[in-house]
C-alpha cells in the first residue's frame, strides 16, 4: 500500500487491488469476486480509513496508522456482517 498526491494505492497477493482516491466515491476492488466497493480517507497525516460496502451496505471498516516515527504499522477493523474485530501490528526492524 502507498499513497501518491491523493491517490491510495493497495494490492495483496491474493491479487485483490485498489487505486481510490482520498475522500473519494466507492471504488470497485479489482480480483473481489464478491463485488465489494471501498472508500477512503485521511483521518489525519498518519492514519486511513477504509470502509467496504457491498450491495450498498458496509461490511467492514478499517483503520491503517502508521507511528510518527514510521517504525510501527497498525491495522484495526471489524467485520459488520459478522461482528467480528481484528488487529494487526507490524513493526519495521
Amino acid at each position: 500500500m502507498k499513497i501518491e498526491g491523493n491517490i491510495f494505492y493497495f494490492a495483496d497477493p491474493a491479487g485483490q487491488s485498489y487505486a481510490a482516491k482520498l475522500g473519494g466515491t466507492d471504488t470497485p476492488i479489482n480480483g473481489d469476486l464478491s463485488h465489494t466497493t471501498v472508500s477512503v480517507k485521511r483521518i489525519d497525516s498518519n492514519t486511513i480509513e477504509e470502509i467496504e460496502s457491498r450491495d450498498g451496505k458496509v461490511v467492514e471498516i478499517a483503520r491503517i496508522a502508521v507511528s510518527a516515527d514510521g517504525k510501527t504499522l497498525t491495522w484495526s477493523g471489524g467485520d459488520k456482517a459478522k461482528g467480528t474485530a481484528w488487529q494487526f501490528v507490524a513493526q519495521k526492524q
